[in-house]
């Protein structure tokens, strides 16, 4: 399988054929920025809401729930 970056600080990831733009939970670490409030990745409503927008490290991305559960976050 080829190698996986993280898109926002461009460490290793491991490979996501599936999330090919998902957010390494180092940037994650802070929480995301949603309605310019910050909220750790854990409290994102993604299971009533299909899709999150938000932003990590002021960039534009959307959280969503990931295939088996859980929650995955993107770059737009």
């Amino acid at each position: 399988m080829t190698e996986q970056f993280c898109p926002i600080c461009k460490g290793s990831v491991k490979p996501q054929p599936r999330y090919l733009a998902y957010v390494c939970e180092a940037c994650l670490a802070d929480g995301v920025e949603v309605d310019g409030n910050i909220i750790p990745k854990s409290k994102i409503d993604v299971y009533s809401n299909l899709s999150v927008n938000c932003k990590v490290n002021g960039i534009e991305c959307v959280a969503q729930e990931a295939r088996f559960g859980g929650t995955v976050v993107q770059v737009i």
